[in-house]
């Protein structure tokens, strides 16, 4: 059996509680689908003088109650699975 992705789990996870909690399938559905996820690639000169590319992702999911603080992750390793996971 596959394992499950980070963001896969936290889906599975919010589904379950909002089906526990009586939420309105609409409602959890909007809940689940990112209002916007950028990728970028970010240069950054390094000490030694060289400049290297790294990428770099945002994703926020709801604004109605005003501005959003997006998920945002500052490691070699991350990726957009994760961010969108801790945006949740």
């Amino acid at each position: 059996m596959a394992q499950q992705s980070t963001f896969e789990d936290a889906l599975s996870r919010v589904k379950s509680l909002a089906k526990l909690a009586n939420i309105d399938k609409e409602i959890t559905d909007a809940l689940c689908h990112p209002k916007e996820m950028m990728s970028v690639s970010l240069p950054i000169r390094m000490d030694d003088g060289t400049k290297q590319y790294f990428p770099a992702y945002r994703c926020r999911y709801n604004n109605i109650l005003g501005p959003t603080k997006g998920g945002v992750r500052f490691h070699p390793n991350v990726n957009r699975d994760e961010v969108q996971a801790l945006a949740l």
